[in-house]
């Protein structure tokens, strides 16, 4: 056998395409660009990344102030003004919140409409009527028809006095009314219509000075004026309020009387007439004091003080042109009431860390009043029959 010897030049390529076969045979990975940078370091890894984000945004801010600091420099008159953050208290609705049947009538509800006293503020609650003779107590109150005996009225939970007259108090006065159309644990079940919490100011108010007038037309004409004062001094916060209202009450009206026996036959016919006139003079003060001994302990003085004075004259004629008379033909009366009162409480309260407070008070209350009538009364021929 014969072997034959190729040239060193053909072994030299054949070596060459075997291993340029094998290295295209290899998954050759392709590499990602990475940014071109001024120093030939590495790329950071995957997982340094963020630090990096965060570090150029960091740089940008910086860059930024940098910037805003040379224009402001280079234009002194212009002022960089701060970020301004506003708060507002969320107002809550209390009848969501409350368990019991309850209506509130806020501080602006009673300063929308311009009310003078707050028998004006209850005759447009829903379920609430005011009547009577007007200047006498207020006017009787009424929830679901029941009046008096039946419809408590409470000033700051207490049950207000006898002779309490709604006339002595101004809204300018009043925090809030608060009116239960049910019997409610807080406070006495005696009242089976409803009750009805009349709340002073009380805390700590905005800031105010301010001296309101008003006046009233119609068939009750009156002025009043109206004082508050709201501030505090260091430690000590007062708040005062004064009232002084003055109105006059007029009612002309007449009535007619027709009676029938069994089988539909008038029997006796008669008209009434009355023509009242009455002035009623009111006025109240409200004081509250709170000096803090300390972050957490603080005293209290509160003082709320009344007068009320009425007068009125009422006459009635009667005309029967049917049947007998009644006992009095016409009859003259005029009648005289005052009444005051006074409540003082000191109080002393404390906080804790968990919200909870702690509150000790005493009080005194003293309320007076008077009344006087003088009647007259005639009979059908003219003559005095009682006095």
């Amino acid at each position: 056998m014969m072997l034959i010897k190729p040239p060193l030049r053909w072994v030299a390529i054949a070596v060459s395409c075997l291993c340029a076969g094998v290295v295209w045979g290899q998954d050759v990975p392709n590499p990602t660009p990475s940014p071109s940078t001024n120093d030939d370091s590495p790329a950071p890894p995957r997982e340094d990344r963020p630090e990096r984000v965060q570090a150029d945004r960091q740089a940008e801010q910086q860059r930024q102030d940098r910037q805003g600091q040379q224009r402001q420099r280079a234009n002194p008159g212009v002022q960089r003004q701060d970020a301004i953050t506003v708060r507002g208290n969320r107002q809550l609705d209390d009848r969501q919140v409350n368990t019991a049947s309850k209506l509130v009538i806020t501080k602006e509800e009673m300063m929308q409409y311009g009310d003078t006293n707050i028998g004006d503020v209850l005759k447009r609650a829903p379920g609430v009527t005011v009547g009577g003779a007007a200047g006498r107590g207020g006017g009787e109150i009424r929830m679901r028809g029941l009046g008096s005996g039946y419809t408590q009225i409470m000033i700051n939970g207490e049950p207000a006095p006898r002779g309490f007259s709604l006339d002595t108090l101004a809204p300018d006065q009043l925090e809030r009314i608060e009116i239960f159309r049910t019997a409610s644990a807080q406070f006495s079940t005696q009242s089976v219509a409803g009750s009805i919490n009349i709340v002073l100011k009380d805390g700590e108010l905005p800031a105010e000075k301010a001296v309101r007038t008003g006046m009233r037309l119609g068939t009750r004409p009156g002025v009043s004026a109206n004082v508050s004062l709201n501030d505090k001094i260091g430690k000590l916060t007062y708040n005062l309020g004064l009232s002084v209202n003055k109105d006059k009450s007029q009612y002309h009206g007449q009535t007619v009387e027709e009676g029938l026996d069994a089988v539909g036959a008038p029997t006796f016919a008669r008209i009434n007439r009355q023509q009242n006139n009455g002035n009623n003079l009111g006025g109240s003060l409200n004081t509250r004091l709170r000096y803090a001994l300390s972050e957490v302990d603080s005293l209290t003085a509160e003082l709320f003080m009344r007068h009320g004075d009425y007068g009125g004259v009422f006459d009635e004629l009667s005309n029967t042109t049917l049947g007998t008379p009644p006992r009095f033909g016409s009859a003259h009366s005029v009648v005289e009431s005052n009444n005051s009162g006074a409540n003082l409480r000191l109080g002393w309260t404390r906080k804790f860390d968990d919200g909870g407070k702690l509150e000790s008070r005493i009080g005194l209350n003293r309320n007076q009043r008077n009344s006087s009538g003088d009647f007259n009364g005639f009979n059908a021929l003219g003559q005095s029959s009682l006095l």
